[in-house]
């Protein structure tokens, strides 16, 4: 699907739809897929949740974890791919760092390919740290 300029309309709201959960996840292929009811808990649990719709179509989501003053941590960035490239993840990210801004650090483990993303929203690659992981997941193959 190529879409055109659109009214993406972005709201903060912890209580998603079990179903719009899932076709999100869906569309960007990730195993947390099969978990929407799980999912719907994180949300809710979450510091902020922000999502993104086209319609009652939800194209995009960010959320955090915090701890009230100094660290941030971005758990979830999805962005449906018929709307990737169209600056709804740029918008989502920007979004969340205004809401951290007096926080010392904002957190994010990411894959390879999307460092270069992260990089252009204005994260740095903390080469000097390592990630460190312990995953309970059916297949170890990903970790998304």
């Amino acid at each position: 699907m190529t879409t055109k300029q659109m009214d993406i309309r972005y709201q903060y709201s912890k209580e998603l739809a079990a179903i719009n959960i899932r076709d999100l996840y869906l569309s960007v292929n990730w195993s947390l897929r099969n978990k929407p009811d799980i999912l719907q808990i994180v949300f809710r649990h979450s510091d902020k949740v922000i999502t993104a719709w086209d319609g009652r179509k939800l194209i995009g989501l960010i959320n955090t974890i915090s701890d009230g003053s100094l660290t941030a941590f971005i758990p979830y960035l999805l962005v449906n791919p018929d709307y990737q490239k169209q600056g709804i993840g740029r918008k989502l990210v920007g979004m969340i760092l205004s809401e951290y801004e007096s926080y010392e650090r904002i957190v994010l483990l990411t894959e390879n390919d999307t460092v270069e993303f992260y990089t252009k929203c204005g994260f740095l690659d903390a080469r000097s740290i390592h990630a460190m992981i312990i995953t309970h997941q059916e297949t170890r193959t990903s970790l998304t």
